[in-house]
């Protein structure tokens, strides 16, 4: 085992921490990537209600 391994199986507060900050790296990332999906989801909507805007205007 490595020793960031054993440390965290021994459960030392230097391992909790550890992993906490790795937590929230990955909490960090996540938002990150959650926020950059609803960017493009509203881009797409966007994009979506200009063509229908188009399309029912081309029919009246």
């Amino acid at each position: 085992m490595s020793e960031q391994t054993k440390l965290s199986a021994a459960g030392t507060p230097q391992s909790a921490a550890e992993n906490l900050e790795l937590y929230i790296e990955a909490l960090t990332e996540l938002a990150a990537a959650i926020r950059a999906s609803a960017r493009r989801t509203q881009a797409a909507d966007e994009q979506t209600a200009a063509e229908l805007n188009r399309l029912g205007e081309d029919q009246a």
